[in-house]
């Protein structure tokens, strides 16, 4: 007889094709179940199996734990980082560190300047020649402005100094200049850097001035503000500023 998948000849009896490999002669359906003959009685549910766990399938769910305590972990790693980077100090090289009487890094010792002033420095300020110099620059810019509008009146002069300076064996240059400004303006932050070759009331044109701008008709007023503010009779006197005159008669020094 011819197979019925592939038409090559088979034995009668077979029930598989040899050649491709097809059934010939399905077995007969089971005939169906006549429910009517069935005794009645209640029905017993098949028991509940629990299949077992392969092994290796909790490994996914242990991975996404470790990934989740990783990643909690890193973001309050960067937390802490970042609240430490926020508090830290600034480098060095950002200002010379200054102190003053209040309680800040360093306090240079005071010295005698050739306007008959103050000045004042201290070994070692972080900046170098030419960083110093610019800050200098950039502080008497800044400071022009509101120096300009004191033009006309006494006031107390608190600092002088030019590189070279030689006193109580410091010789200044210009971190030192830089340490000494930045020490007074911790003390009194509304003090003024100015050029003392800007105005005539100077003997010397290449000095640098810092000053309270607290504008005063006299002398003697502007030395009153010194002695209010207890300080020294040689770290704060009173100096003349303008335009025009001389150098004469521009300092009155405290008694």
């Amino acid at each position: 007889m011819p197979c019925v998948n592939c038409g090559l000849p088979i034995r009668e009896d077979e029930t598989f094709c040899p050649q491709c490999g097809g059934m010939v002669n399905p077995p007969p359906p089971p005939p169906p179940m006549n429910l009517s003959t069935m005794p009645p009685g209640p029905v017993t549910p098949e028991p509940f199996v629990r299949q077992p766990v392969r092994a290796g399938s909790g490994i996914p769910l242990l991975v996404v734990g470790l990934v989740l305590i990783v990643v909690i972990a890193g973001v309050g790693i960067a937390v802490v980082v970042r609240r430490n980077a926020a508090n830290a100090p600034l480098s060095n090289n950002s200002a010379p560190a200054v102190t003053s009487e209040s309680g800040l890094t360093t306090q240079p010792p005071l010295s005698s300047s050739a306007d008959g002033g103050q000045s004042s420095g201290e070994s070692g300020p972080s900046l170098d020649d030419n960083s110093a110099q610019t800050a200098l620059n950039n502080e008497m810019d800044r400071d022009r402005s509101v120096a300009e509008g004191l033009a006309g009146n006494w006031v107390p002069q608190l600092s002088s100094k030019r590189p070279g300076l030689v006193a109580d064996g410091i010789t200044y240059d210009y971190p030192q200049i830089w340490a000494d400004f930045q020490r007074l303006q911790a003390e009194y932050p509304n003090v003024l850097l100015i050029w003392s070759g800007d105005y005539v009331s100077f003997k010397s044109p290449d000095y640098y001035v810092t000053i309270m701008p607290v504008p005063s008709p006299d002398g003697l007023s502007a030395n009153t503000w010194c002695d209010e503010a207890g300080l020294p009779t040689a770290d704060c006197f009173a100096k003349f500023l303008s335009h025009t005159g001389g150098s004469s008669n521009t300092t009155i020094l405290r008694q």
